[in-house]
């Protein structure tokens, strides 16, 4: 077997997968559909480049916001978030779409210790709001606990409202965060197809002139089988899409949308 049948062997799986969870989720929407196709659109038209880490750090110093990507029923992407921030040595306070701006009393006693877990689960109702595993974000919660630091929800919560008007919300609440901690950098951590340029990073340059933004991807899978079909093995954890936006390579796509069939069928 070639690396090309090989290639394509792990597309078919991936794909199959995909599909599976498809079947289930039944058929998108018009308005999803076109929002996840300038997502995949952007990733695919990308100049890739692997860098060194370092490079990728020194960017991320640079920016007064940063974005990283959220694949809300893996556990990896949480944790992908957090092996980032605590490389950071500049203060800095985190930014979550899995809490709605409602929830900040809740979130600031549950980081004080004045509430239980459970407590702070029911508080925020957390299984009715957000739905996704809580042990995906437990870790991020608990570092930020001891470490005390800031976590703000940016979510609207509010049912039937569409996509880029939840963009724009969080870029609203995103802004108040920036105006309270000026000495501060924001790291959001946000669902994947939001980070599309035309998607929440546009939503909040919009309101916050000549910000310095940069886009973190976690393992997108139109990236990984272009490096594959490129170089025939994945043998970078780095990728350098423009001076703004990166991507890290963590997982293969199959693993990720694994996970989100077992959350299905759970």
């Amino acid at each position: 077997m070639d690396s090309t049948q090989l290639v394509q062997i792990r597309k078919d799986f991936y794909l199959n997968i995909r599909k599976r969870v498809e079947s289930i989720l039944g058929q998108e929407s018009r308005a999803l559909k076109t929002y996840r196709e300038s997502y995949e659109r952007e990733i695919s038209k990308s100049n890739w480049q692997s860098v060194d880490k370092k490079h990728f750090f020194a960017r991320l110093k640079q920016a007064e916001i940063v974005i990283v990507g959220d694949f809300h029923v893996q556990k990896q992407s949480s944790r992908g978030f957090l092996r980032i921030i605590r490389k950071v040595k500049t203060p800095f306070v985190i930014a979550l779409e899995c809490l709605r701006v409602t929830d900040q009393a809740a979130i600031d006693s549950f980081l004080s210790g004045e509430l239980t877990e459970k407590d702070f689960l029911a508080k925020v109702a957390w299984k009715k709001n957000w739905g996704f595993p809580w042990d995906n974000y437990k870790a991020l919660f608990k570092w930020a606990q001891v470490n005390k630091v800031k976590i703000y929800g940016v979510n609207s919560g509010k049912p039937n409202v569409s996509l880029h008007e939840r963009d724009d919300f969080s870029a609203k609440a995103i802004k108040e965060i920036y105006q309270k901690n000026k000495s501060a950098k924001i790291f959001v951590q946000y669902g994947d197809l939001h980070l599309a340029s035309s998607h929440l990073p546009k939503s909040i340059k919009q309101l916050i002139v000549k910000i310095n933004l940069c886009t973190v991807y976690q393992s997108p899978e139109i990236l990984y089988f272009k490096i594959m079909e490129k170089q025939k093995e994945l043998s970078t954890d780095v990728v350098k899409l423009s001076p703004d936006i990166w991507a890290l390579n963590g997982l293969p796509p199959w693993i990720k949308w694994q996970d989100y069939l077992l959350h299905l069928e759970s």
